[in-house]
């Protein structure tokens, strides 16, 4: 029997008590990084140096929804919750 997109209490619990947890970027991203394309890395590197979605259309030649379409592709493959902590992650871990 296979069931998919329900969660029990537990995991609602166990969900609630992980919010409130420090998060670690290096440790959850680390592993995942060398998944990035290379277009993926260069919006990391962008957004690290603080590059709104329309910027980072404009310098790389693509409309603002492809640059969000990366983006949310780089918080999956990564593991981040959002785009502050994708410039983290660039800070710790990109070269310029």
């Amino acid at each position: 029997k296979i069931v998919t997109g329900l969660s029990t209490g537990k995991d609602l619990k166990q969900n609630k008590e992980n919010k409130n947890k420090p998060f670690n970027i290096q440790e959850n991203a680390a592993c995942t990084a060398q998944k990035l394309t290379v277009r993926e890395t260069e919006i990391v590197n962008l957004i690290g140096k603080g590059k709104t979605n329309k910027e980072l259309a404009q310098l790389l030649f693509i409309s603002e929804g492809t640059a969000k379409n990366h983006i949310t592709n780089i918080l999956s493959k990564l593991e981040l919750r959002d785009r502050t902590q994708i410039a983290l992650y660039a800070a710790k871990n990109m070269d310029d």
